[in-house]
């Protein structure tokens, strides 16, 4: 099974802000993220996008299709510029599954868990403010540390779209977000980007329901 994965596989660099995949389209492949940083991301009709989850080294990307022949449900794009994929043909994955019960088991897993993910992601959308779950997103990017405390690197990259497309929302309420976290304590920021996070502050912040 591996030597029929390793003929039939390329691996693919893929450059930050470039699309594994794009969203809606008739995709040959399975992939697996070999290094790097992929979004998933969730384009509707009017152009707007929100994040739905991330993907890891060793995750699989385009299970869905695997399973129901369809289009791709989801844009995936690199967020790290040493993204590298391993692409197999999806008919080679299929064939594998057949016969192979853990394979089959392990991508619905995947599935299903990732499914979970959406769910729990929907609700907190539903429940909280804007601003908490602007809170939420900028959590993941905080220190340990007590106090305001430089923000984990990864927070460099991500621009307020980024910051709104996971939070579900839009970049003018992320700027009036920030603010209000700022002058909560919560925020820090130096030219325009976001340098020290509190993460007590954010974390109370993130309870903030919606009336």
């Amino acid at each position: 099974m591996v030597e029929q994965l390793a003929r039939q596989a390329r691996r693919v660099a893929v450059k930050r802000s470039h699309d594994v995949v794009e969203q809606a389209v008739e995709w040959p492949f399975i992939a697996i993220l070999e290094h790097g940083a992929v979004q998933a991301v969730l384009r509707t009709d009017s152009g707007r996008e929100q994040a739905m989850y991330d993907v890891l080294p060793g995750d699989v990307i385009g299970e869905i299709p695997l399973f129901d022949g369809g289009v791709t449900a989801l844009r995936f794009m690199a967020v790290a510029s040493d993204t590298v994929v391993v692409l197999v043909p999806i008919e080679i994955v299929r064939s594998i599954m057949a016969t192979e019960r853990s394979v089959a088991a392990a991508i619905e897993q995947v599935a299903a868990q990732r499914f979970r993910t959406i769910y729990e992601d929907l609700a907190t959308m539903l429940s909280r403010t804007a601003q908490a779950r602007v809170a939420q997103t900028l959590l993941n990017f905080a220190s340990p540390e007590a106090g305001l405390a430089p923000a984990l690197a990864a927070l460099r990259d991500l621009t307020q779209i980024d910051i709104a497309a996971r939070a579900g929302t839009v970049k003018e309420v992320v700027n009036r977000a920030l603010a209000e976290l700022e002058a909560a304590g919560a925020v820090e920021r130096s030219a325009g980007r976001i340098v020290r996070l509190d993460r007590a502050k954010l974390a109370q912040a993130t309870e903030a329901r919606s009336p």
